[in-house]
């Protein structure tokens, strides 16, 4: 049961990473409340971190 909940985890932060990597290959625009612009260059860091974090969750699965 455990393994199945690190690879869930897994896929999801790997989904994420994806969608923040298109999201700066796309430029696309991100506000919150017609007042919060969320910077772009923050997907930039967001997307290696998520992508590592996918393949801890998937090693950590494994074992």
């Amino acid at each position: 049961m455990k393994n199945i909940a690190l690879s869930m985890a897994g896929v999801i932060f790997l989904i994420m990473s994806i969608m923040q990597l298109l999201r700066f290959i796309l430029k696309a625009k991100i506000t919150v409340n017609d007042k919060i612009i969320i910077p772009l260059w923050l997907s930039m860091i967001a997307s290696p971190v998520m992508f590592l974090l996918a393949i801890y969750m998937f090693l950590a699965a494994r074992r």
